[in-house]
């Protein structure tokens, strides 16, 4: 009797596995504002993302950088938690990816590489 290669016995128990997140449907609406933190390493510098699937990102001394959002993907990381993938391009035209999780109880952002510094919305969408 012939056993299947390890490579696919460990396919099928990724894919039975149950995940630590769940896929939502995404919608920007959670996100829709300008968003600033009071943190000095990011001083005069801010992000707004707009309904019209925009992501402004202000890098200091008043520039203002637009780039399209291409698309938004949700994790859900609990329940109140959910992290947000946007996939957008750049100014150079180039596809970058913006990640950011909110939390509905706080109404705050914080970026997976950034766990101590939250973002705060100063406008209402």
């Amino acid at each position: 009797m012939s056993l299947p290669h390890p490579c696919a016995l460990g396919g099928l128990l990724l894919a039975l596995l149950p995940s630590c997140s769940r896929r939502l449907e995404a919608s920007l609406d959670p996100l829709v504002g300008q968003w600033t933190t009071a943190d000095p390493l990011y001083g005069g510098r801010s992000f707004e993302i707009t309904g019209a699937n925009t992501l402004l990102i202000g890098v200091g001394e008043g520039e203002v950088q637009r780039c399209p959002i291409l698309t938004v993907e949700a994790d859900a990381l609990g329940s109140d938690r959910t992290l947000y993938t946007l996939v957008y391009r750049d100014v150079h035209g180039l596809r970058d990816t913006f990640e950011v999780e909110y939390s509905s109880t706080r109404g705050t952002l914080r970026m997976p590489n950034r766990p101590g510094i939250h973002w705060s919305r100063q406008d209402a969408p």
